[in-house]
This record gives C-alpha cells, structure tokens and sequence, in this order.
C-alpha cells in the first residue's frame, strides 16, 4: 500500500471491517481483533486493484435494495471512518479510490456527494431515472425489463440499476412519446404506410420492446419529415401529374419504400403541398417515380401477351413450352421487378410463321373451321402434334 498509494501501513491498522462484517462497531473490538482486522484490512488494500476488489465484494455480497447507500453496503464503521476521521492529506490515494469505485458501482442520486466531492453519478434507480425525467416508475420498469436492460429477478428483488448516461436521451424522449396510434396521427401517415416505414427501421422506436407497447419518439418522427422535406419545392396545390407518396408509389406500382429512399436521396422531385400536414403534403412527379424505378423492357412476351396474341389458352401454351416447341428464357419483370419466364421474339415470329390452329386458320380463310378441317383430312394433312396432348388442333403452315 505505502508503495502503491503512498499511505503508511501503521495509519490503517485497525481500520478494517471486512473480518467482522460490515457492521461491526470498532469500540468493541480488544486489540487481538483490532490487529487481525488491520492486518485483513491492509491486505485487502495492498493496492488499488486490490482495493477495488475488496470493495466489490462487499457490494455483491450486500443484501439489501439499492435504495440502501454505501454506507449499508460498505459498512457503517467503514464509511464513517472514511467521511470523518481519513485525512485528506494523508489517505487521499485511497479516498480517490474509494470514490471511483462507489460511483462506478452504486446507484445514486442525482447530484450526489461522494467522500466530499460533487460527481456525475454513473447508475440510478429505475425510481431515480422515474422521478428525474417525469415517468411512472412502474411503467418504466415494465419497459425496461422488456427491453432486457434489466431483469425482472432485479427489479423485484429491488437491486436493479441502470446506467444513466446511454439512457439519458432516450429516457428524455420517453417522457412525451407517442404510441403506434399517436405516432400515426402526428405523422399525418395511414396506418399501413407507417407500419412500412417502422418494419423498413426509418421509424425506430426507443426501447426495442416485445410485450410493451413500443414508443416513438417524437424527434424521431420529426427528423423523417424533415428528411424528406429537405429539398421540397413549396407550392400552394401539386402540379399537374404530381401524387402524394401513397398514391404515387400505387400508380408506378413500386414499393413504398424505394419511393421514401429516391426522395431521401434527392434523386426524385418533391413538392411540398401547404395547407396538408406531414406525410401527405409531401408530393412526387408520377412519371419521374416510374422512370427511376422501372427496370429494362422484356425481351419478349409473357405467356399472357402469348395467349392473347394467338388466340390460345393457357393449358395450350403450357403444353406448347413443355415440348419445346415455344422456348422460353428467365427475366427480370421491369415493375415488380420477379424472375419470370418469357418467350423471346424470335421464338413468337417462328411459331406465327410455321404453326397455326384450326380456327385461327379458318378465320383467315373466312370459312367455317368444320369446312376447313373436312378439306384438310380430305388432302390428308394431319395435325402436327397429337390434339390430345397439346389440346388444340394444331398445323404446320408448310403443309396447308
């Protein structure tokens, strides 16, 4: 200790509570127990690092609540002899020591008075952080728990703590938050949309919760507007062609959030709309929406476009493209942006030139299609593929 902190070893002798607990009274004590609790006591602080332990200990070991203050937990005597007796001049090494480690451990209150000396406490009470930022003890305490920074066995056994410096916004922003209704209506946002916005994290709330209702804070929900305000162009009524981002982002059939991410980027025009509040004053240009968020055109048709286009059915086409006689290739649909099989130009242009059915054969020849089949079985031209497994009576054009 003397070398570490500089005290002498005989000015601490007999000033040692930790071999008969922390409230043994020392005027009790003979000198054969006032020599074995120096020489424990001096062990104990044979160093700083030492010391800290020592005084960790004797915290963990405590059974009391937190309300309780260091002198419950480090021991009355002790703390007494610390407060009143220790010089300053001589045990300030140990006093420093003393005050870091209560005020890196024990919650207390705000603006309290440590060994003398005014500090920033570290931890609190959930009924300290209640009181000094205006909430309801038993409902932060329900958050909190939900929202694992303390357990429930703290709490009920009333040594829960927080630390009060990375909680200090959000416990501000707690005491006027807004629930999922309200956060709705300040935001001016229809319920869909803004559960969007929260699932996407542009709407984090303050404490991650599962069975408490998740609040909002209200700086949050102002910077989101105020992003997508940012560079908005003011006008009295949208300009022709100009939606709100509700109807906008339905028209160009896009995702609600690549519309929020393209005005949030300035990449897409935003018109600022007086007279609404919010999210719905907030309007963009349809047609830039669209050019910015549709992908390349098809190289071909859809199967639907196919069916249309030759007059067929759809268990037709299937049958067709199972044996291989339409082809088709994987591509990227330009609005809802899904891999989907289309038939290539090339493969429409062969099949509309080598192939067509009885009845779109019959109505170029402006016949009765019965007519046409009697000539046809009559000059023994057959089906080019068996009726039963392509469900359409079908020809080769080289044969008709």
């Amino acid at each position: 200790l003397s070398t570490d902190l500089g005290i002498p070893p005989d000015s601490i002798r007999s000033k040692s509570a930790l071999a008969y607990g922390r409230d043994i009274r020392f005027e009790t004590l003979n000198d054969d127990q006032l020599a074995v609790a120096g020489g424990q006591g001096f062990d104990a602080i044979r160093s700083p690092e030492a010391l800290r332990h020592s005084l960790s200990k004797l915290y963990g070991s405590f059974e009391g609540t937190n309300v309780a203050g260091p002198q419950a937990i480090y021991g009355r005597a002790f703390w007494d002899w610390l407060s009143r007796d220790a010089e300053p001049e001589v045990f300030k090494p140990l006093l420093d020591v003393v005050r870091e480690q209560v005020l890196g451990e024990v919650p207390l209150p705000l603006g309290s008075v440590v060994l003398g000396e005014k500090h920033d406490t570290k931890f609190v009470t959930i009924a300290t952080a209640a009181k000094a930022f205006g909430l309801h003890p038993t409902t932060l305490s329900r958050t909190l728990v939900d929202a694992g920074i303390v357990s429930a066995a703290e709490v009920a056994s009333g040594r829960a703590r927080i630390e009060l410096k990375p909680l200090e916004r959000d416990l501000h922003d707690l005491r006027d938050a807004l629930g999922p209704t309200d956060l709705r209506g300040y935001l001016n946002c229809p319920r869909v949309q803004t559960t969007l916005l929260i699932e996407a994290g542009l709407l984090p709330p303050i404490f991650a919760t599962i069975n408490v209702e998740r609040r909002y804070a209200r700086r949050t929900a102002d910077g989101f507007l105020k992003s997508l305000g940012m560079s908005a162009e003011r006008v009295e009524a949208p300009s022709p062609g100009w939606f709100d981002i509700v109807a906008a982002t339905k028209r160009a059939n896009c995702k609600l959030i690549e519309t929020i991410e393209l005005i949030r980027s300035e990449k897409l025009p935003v018109q600022l709309v007086e007279g609404l509040a919010g999210f719905m004053a907030i309007h963009v240009e349809l047609e830039a929406l669209k050019r910015l968020t549709r992908g390349e055109p098809l190289p071909g048709m859809t199967k639907r476009q196919f069916v249309q286009r030759f007059s067929l059915s759809d268990r037709v086409v299937n049958a067709l493209i199972e044996n291989g006689t339409v082809p088709t290739t994987p591509a990227r649909h330009p609005i809802h942006r899904a891999v989907i099989h289309v038939i290539l130009g090339e493969a429409v242009d062969n099949f509309a030139r080598d192939y067509v059915t009885l009845h779109n054969l019959a109505a170029e020849q402006k016949q009765h299609f019965l007519r046409v089949k009697k000539d046809l079985d009559r000059r023994a031209v057959f089906p080019a593929f068996d009726p039963k497994i392509v469900h359409a009576t079908i020809y080769r054009r080289s044969e008709i």
